[in-house]
């Protein structure tokens, strides 16, 4: 199974996957002695991984709306489906992780008021056999330019505002050009949050329509776009339709439930990247309450990885004598205190430094 998707740079917040690295403990089932309902390692099996309260699968198409932006949806769901161009985070390391992107290193120039990446494809494949290139690469782009406002990581002035230019320079090859001077290392944070999507099956206006270059115009990009999220929104079809099985990721969706966001992947023989483990089969599912999730993990219920909420941390001799294994749940990202200098009554206290500096002793850094 590749590895658990790490948080994205920039303006990349998962509000509720931050706040459960503060307050709660990751558990997963370990040895062959636990319950049916907490299996060890099985060749081919499936592992089943519980979301927090609130978090549901319920967006599938990979240019997010800033209603629908969660973990559920990104980390949990687009991410196993469709790559990144780059990949961040790796066991005990932050920064590109360039064995995991769909391109190698960019080469960034910088040249009076502008600076160009230039970027080189790896081979990759999608699930129908078709290569991944530069044009997928810029169909997303050329939706998001139409469509920036309905975008999740959009703000004024930012990506893709700052993005002059983008240039197809062969079929694995393209440029991207930015206004403004940026270091190399930190262009990453505007590249990694490109997506190449399937033009060749996506760039379409109904759905029975041929594909065409109907994204090469904004007109035609907002067409493009209306239709995607309308098929977006059957999600009676996420399963079954033929445009979302049309994936670069490891994993591909075999089933899901409408009513609740839980689903089933499996994995993508086509995958081109990097992959390991044994498992055949990933589920993910949501509960409606701390509660619930705790109940499944104690009931055999065939939870894999789950959590154990902070409420119920007294509680995790009961969990481990379920056959699980019980760690911390370190946050991806940071987190911040917001004081409210205006607030009549604590707004003089917080001006004071003494007392921010006494607060600021009281943080575990």
């Amino acid at each position: 199974m590749p590895a658990r998707p790490a948080a994205r740079p920039g303006r990349r917040r998962f509000p509720r996957v931050l706040a459960a690295g503060l307050t709660a403990a990751l558990v997963a089932a370990c040895g062959s002695g636990g319950p049916s309902g907490a299996p060890g390692r099985v060749a081919g099996g499936t592992a089943t991984v519980a979301l927090q309260p609130g978090e549901q699968f319920n967006w599938i198409f990979p240019l997010v709306s800033g209603a629908y932006d969660t973990g559920a949806n990104i980390g949990y769901a687009q991410y196993l489906m469709w790559r990144p161009l780059y990949w961040f985070g790796a066991p005990g390391h932050v920064g590109v992780n360039f064995a995991e992107s769909l391109a190698g290193p960019a080469t960034v120039t910088t040249t009076g008021t502008h600076t160009t990446a230039t970027v080189t494809l790896k081979p990759y494949r999608w699930s129908d056999g078709q290569p991944v290139t530069s044009r997928d690469v810029k169909f997303w782009f050329n939706l998001l330019k139409a469509e920036k406002t309905n975008w999740w990581g959009y703000s004024p002035g930012q990506f893709p505002d700052n993005a002059s230019a983008f240039t197809i320079l062969s079929a694995s090859r393209f440029s991207l050009t930015f206004t403004g001077h940026y270091a190399a290392a930190w262009l990453y944070n505007e590249l990694g949050q490109l997506i190449p999507i399937p033009q060749h099956a996506w760039d379409k206006t109904t759905p029975h329509g041929r594909a065409g270059g109907y994204d090469l115009t904004p007109a035609g990009a907002r067409q493009v776009y209306a239709f995607l999220t309308a098929q977006n929104n059957n999600r009676a079809a996420y399963a079954t339709s033929p445009l979302w099985q049309v994936v670069d990721g490891p994993w591909r969706l075999a089933g899901y439930t409408p009513a609740t966001g839980d689903a089933a992947f499996t994995r993508n023989p086509r995958y081109s990247g990097p992959a390991s483990g044994s498992l055949r089969t990933l589920r993910v599912v949501s509960f409606t309450s701390d509660t619930a999730e705790f109940d499944a993990l104690l009931s055999d219920s065939g939870i894999s990885y789950g959590y154990l909420p902070f409420n119920d941390a007294a509680q995790v001799s009961r969990v481990t004598a379920a056959g699980y294994a019980v760690q911390p749940w370190p946050a991806w990202g940071i987190t911040f205190l917001s004081l409210n200098y205006a607030n009549p009554a604590t707004g003089p206290i917080v001006k004071q430094l003494y007392v921010r500096q006494a607060m600021q002793e009281l943080i575990n850094q």
